[in-house]
């Protein structure tokens, strides 16, 4: 064996002892540092404590207005629960959730109140959709919904017109298309068309223009009442709000009409408070002392709003 020989069997042999050492070393590092290697049970739990572990979903990943919107629509979740869920949406909505509410908004299966609460929350976003004046219009024209449902839709358009100018003239075009209309079932078109006519008569006391229309169309309808009552009962309001003091010679004939609409009569009376004058007292008078329980307190109300007002 050459000289050399002993001198390499010394080498190899410290540095296999440094090779053992090291590998000691490092496994050694892993278990104080409580790392046990890919796969090993310390490598496993820490998994589990990281926020992104698939199985599970972390409070710092949930959406509140995701969550609450979720429980809205739970059908068989507390309906009081649902409502109070509707109140904690936000007011600033990402378009996914705007988007979600407004095909909920389109359904006619989800509950009217649900929808009526949900459509309030959109009118109140900080910015401003600008797209819900189509979408009354279009949910109202679905066959399939409600007649509630299109009832509040006429209700909306008053607010809705307010924050979108530029659908103003679609929405009151929209108002006196269903005030006219005759559509569905008597009672169902009369409450359509009342509800489109006070909601004119709400807009109109922001613009002159749309009080005037209404004015005049709530005067034609009250000189009809004998063909049209349920609708008169509504004009008859409408046409008083606006100081319209034609309607008079009407209201006092209706008032005394005991064969009349009760509603019509209440809402005749009505009118008289407010417009009529000192020569109106004495017919106040006798109706508020009638048989007629209803008639009777309307005209006690009313007479003494009367009186207040001559007074001054």
């Amino acid at each position: 064996m050459p000289r050399m020989a002993k001198p390499i069997k010394a080498i190899l042999a410290a540095v296999a002892v440094c090779g053992v050492i090291g590998v000691g070393s490092y496994f050694l590092f892993l278990r104080d540092s409580g790392d046990a290697g890919p796969g090993g049970a310390s490598s496993q739990s820490e998994l589990k404590r990281r926020p992104n572990t698939p199985h599970k979903v972390e409070d710092w990943e949930r959406h509140p207005e995701v969550e609450n919107l979720a429980l809205v629509l739970d059908e068989k979740a507390d309906y009081g629960q649902r409502l109070k869920a509707i109140e904690k949406i936000d007011n600033d909505l990402r378009p996914k959730l705007v988007q979600d509410i407004v095909k909920t908004l389109k359904n006619p299966a989800v509950d009217e109140t649900i929808r009526n609460d949900l459509l309030d929350k959109l009118e109140s976003q900080t910015k401003p959709l600008g797209t819900l004046g189509p979408l009354l219009v279009e949910m109202y024209g679905n066959p399939e919904d409600t007649w509630k449902w299109k009832n509040y839709c006429l209700q909306h358009a008053v607010p809705v017109w307010k924050i979108e100018p530029d659908h103003r003239k679609d929405l009151v075009d929209f108002l006196f298309k269903v005030m006219e209309e005759e559509k569905g079932e008597a009672k169902d078109s009369a409450v359509m068309s009342e509800t489109a006519m006070l909601s004119l008569s709400k807009i109109g006391a922001s613009d002159p223009e749309v009080a005037a229309r209404v004015a005049k169309a709530a005067s034609a309808r009250v000189a009809d009442k004998t063909k049209d009552p349920e609708r008169a009962v509504t004009a008859m309001h409408v046409a008083a709000g606006a100081g319209d003091a034609s309607i008079l010679p009407e209201a006092r004939k209706t008032a005394a009409d005991v064969k009349a609409l009760a509603r019509l009569r209440m809402s005749s009376i009505a009118a008289i408070g407010q417009l009529g004058g000192q020569e109106d007292v004495a017919l106040l008078e006798k109706l508020a002392a009638g048989p007629d329980g209803r008639v009777t307190a309307c005209a006690k109300l009313n007479l003494d709003a009367l009186k207040s007002r001559l007074a001054k």
